[in-house]
């Protein structure tokens, strides 16, 4: 019977291969003579590596939303004419080409994905306007809005880039929130515009479908925010599979506790026996086991991470995302 499960699994592990990807646009070839791309040429938008990251653009009124792709990088000039420049400089780790973000862009995976990471900073044109102020927007930490009154906020403002994870029935996996600028703190040295990339870690949204993305501002008027709703990003970082991580089969399984530190268990719901492998996030293949109805996988000798659990029966293969920490 050993030998027999021993066939089954090995015909079975190529199904599951997982490989890492990262999105740096370095790639993205802008219309020439220009240094950037928003979306003028309306294809509605782009994709890199399995991921769609969508694009609007009016033609009539010459102007764009969702993602635009850049090299700009003037700190100096403010203004809407400004818009495609990062206030860091350069792209993440001194690359030469990143994205731009603009009133609702998605980022959607063609299958489910694991996102680990995600680099970003402000836009010259939103940093200027929170630095100085302008005709529609106030200095931040100013107590006076841009007309010149006093705004209730006491100079405590913020600027807060919200990034939700959302599954194949578009529901919600996590949320994680990030200010891009923050003057909140009683002690002024503590205040900040952002003006380096930042590296995010996304591993809490688990498995998605698509990211979503949302700018908050403490700086508010009749219609809406009136800090300028840019940021830039880059080296958007992922893990996928080509079995899904979520297939829709019969066959149920308790995976528990998850996320984990030493130990992990998995019982098929049946009681069925299956055979079970472990991969770490870049597919390598970690334990491997023959069939039981239960198992038990010391997790002990690993490092803080990623990993997937593929089981197996007869009839049916599903994968299971984990995460060991510590």
């Amino acid at each position: 019977m050993k030998n027999v499960i021993f066939s089954i699994t090995v015909m079975l592990l190529p199904f599951l291969s997982i490989s890492q990807y990262v999105v740096d646009f370095e790639a993205f070839q802008f219309p020439s003579n220009q240094n950037f791309w928003n979306g003028a040429d309306e294809t509605g938008g782009f994709t890199l590596s399995g991921a769609s990251f969508n694009n609007s653009y009016n033609a009539a009124w010459m102007s764009w939303s969702g993602f635009a792709v850049s090299s700009e990088v003037d700190v100096t000039t403010a203004g809407w004419g400004n818009q495609y420049s990062c206030f860091a400089g350069s792209g993440a780790a001194g690359s030469s080409k990143f994205a731009v973000w603009y009133a609702n862009g998605e980022i959607t995976f063609s299958v489910p994905t694991q996102v680990m990471s995600m680099a970003v900073t402000t836009t010259t044109y939103a940093a200027l306007s929170m630095r100085d102020g302008d005709a529609y927007a106030k200095q931040f930490g100013s107590i006076y809005n841009a007309d010149g009154e006093e705004d209730g906020t006491d100079g405590k403002d913020w600027f807060r880039l919200t990034i939700t994870g959302m599954d194949a029935d578009n529901e919600p996996t996590g949320s994680i929130d990030f200010y891009l600028a923050d003057f909140r703190s009683d002690d002024s040295l503590e205040h900040f515009i952002l003006d380096v990339w930042s590296t995010l870690d996304l591993t809490s949204l688990g498995t998605v479908q698509k990211l979503v993305f949302e700018l908050q501002s403490s700086d508010v008027g009749q219609w809406g925010m009136n800090t300028p709703g840019y940021f830039a990003l880059d080296n958007l970082t992922f893990y996928q599979s080509s079995a899904s991580l979520n297939q829709n089969d019969e066959t149920s399984y308790m995976v528990y506790p998850n996320p984990a530190q030493n130990f992990v268990n998995i019982k098929q719901n049946q009681g069925e026996e299956f055979s079970l492998t472990l991969f770490d996030a870049a597919g390598n293949l970690i334990q491997n086991h023959s069939e039981a109805a239960t198992h038990l996988l010391d997790l002990s000798a690993l490092p803080n991470g990623v990993y997937f659990i593929q089981m197996a029966t007869q009839n049916s293969v599903k994968t299971e995302r984990i995460v060991v920490t510590r």
